[in-house]
């Protein structure tokens, strides 16, 4: 409560509870009455419902990651080399094969949404967030996983024995500890497991984001397919240059590698009013592009696993084409779900996209092992029943580490509904 002055002087006391001026000497005034002044209040503002656009997006992504290991698993685990399953489950792992663009899109849409609402971005606070939200569980979890390759996959030279002097003597450890170049090069390309690269790819993009920002917004004041069009030069030259000149061993971890979406995505962010008429001006040339892109990716993919040779740059290119293409396809679809109020439960998914990411090729090792694996082989559709069995199992962990309140430490964010923002 706070205090006013009353006509005759006396201090009034105000109810937040009531809205009204309460006499705090509760005697008479006037004509005996007490002095009740009632307050007319605004009623309270509404809150705008939560868009889900982007987090059905996260959630079509995470569920296509998910689905794009299970298959490479399950050609290895349940189909013979060159049989017709083993065809039909490559092939749909190639057509999956679309999230990395999709995550790059739609997490340069955010940032750059987010920070085109401020005059000036507060660039200290937005490394301090992507510290914690990228860098360190990417650490912590490039750790988790070379312990889990030494203790539990323990395959190949992983754990061969090799000694390693220290300055109390010569130990021997599993080659995979032993190796302080392979480690440091683990970590930097994101090796420490095959999922992780995508991380190294996110925190490249993070430091690398105000160039974006700046390029877009102060340098170059481009339309949407101007600047889809200047992505696609600068994209066609780190081409030319890694097949000619670099020979960087794993292109796939470098941003460099994924420049359309991330281009798209930023103009987007700093747009985003326009994504309504920009997308009824060009979903016409962005399905277009996406089935040419799709068909010669395709096409190139089954060559090479014929064993066959193929252009590296016109593989690449189309991918990016068809990659790009499909992840503004499906912005496009997880705003109309998200405006007729469906998609939730997929929204859900999305909101815990890190978490799932993280976990399930975890989950789906110890999904493989021999006695478990008897299982499986005595069912039918074996392949859908593990992928079922991966998500549910992933999923109780995540809600687990909410449970104990662990989920911070964990995935540098809580698991809690609606606290996922960048």
């Amino acid at each position: 409560m706070g205090l006013m002055t009353a006509p005759h002087g006396r201090p009034l006391i105000v109810s937040p509870v009531h809205g009204a001026f309460l006499d705090e000497t509760d005697r008479s005034f006037g004509d005996g009455a007490k002095v009740i002044v009632t307050v007319q209040q605004s009623p309270p503002t509404p809150t705008a419902p939560r868009d889900t656009t982007f987090d059905i997006l996260k959630g079509i992504g995470i569920l296509e990651v998910m689905l794009h290991h299970l298959l490479s698993h399950s050609v290895r685990k349940f189909a013979v080399a060159g049989s017709p399953e083993a065809w039909a489950m490559t092939i749909a792992n190639r057509v999956f094969h679309f999230a990395v663009p999709a995550f790059l899109l739609v997490s340069a849409l955010l940032l750059a949404r987010s920070l085109a609402s401020r005059p000036r971005p507060d660039w200290k606070r937005f490394y301090l967030r992507r510290a914690q939200r990228t860098l360190w569980p990417y650490l912590l979890w490039s750790v988790v996983y070379i312990f889990f390759r030494v203790l539990i996959v323990r395959i190949g030279d992983d754990v061969a024995p090799a000694p390693v002097t220290l300055p109390w003597g010569v130990v021997t450890l599993p080659f995979l500890l032993a190796d302080a170049k392979g480690l440091a090069e683990d970590f930097f390309w994101g090796k420490a497991y095959y999922h992780l690269y995508f991380l190294v790819v996110l925190l490249q993009f993070s430091l690398a984001f105000p160039l974006f920002l700046y390029l877009l917004r102060r340098c170059f004041r481009l339309r949407f397919g101007g600047a889809l069009l200047l992505s696609g030069a600068l994209q066609l030259l780190i081409y030319i240059v890694q097949a000619r000149y670099v020979r960087a061993p794993y292109p796939a971890s470098l941003m460099l590698w994924y420049l359309p979406p991330i281009f798209a995505g930023v103009w987007l962010g700093l747009n985003w009013a326009a994504w309504p008429p920009v997308w009824r001006a060009w979903r016409g040339f962005i399905a277009l592009a996406t089935l040419i892109g799709f068909g010669i990716y395709m096409g190139l993919s089954v060559s090479s696993l014929r064993g066959e040779s193929i252009s590296s740059l016109w593989f690449n290119a189309a991918f990016n084409v068809y990659t790009t293409g499909i992840s503004l396809l499906l912005l496009a679809g997880a705003g109309r779900l998200a405006a007729a109020r469906r998609g939730g439960w997929v929204a859900r998914v999305g909101d815990w996209s890190l978490p799932l990411f993280l976990l399930h090729p975890l989950v789906l090792f110890l999904l493989s092992g021999p006695t478990i694996s008897r299982v499986w082989d005595a069912l039918p559709l074996a392949p859908l029943w593990v992928g079922l069995a991966m998500f549910a199992v992933t999923w109780g962990l995540a809600a687990l580490t909410h449970k104990l309140r662990v989920d911070v430490f964990l995935f540098g964010r809580s698991l809690s509904p609606g606290q996922s923002g960048g």
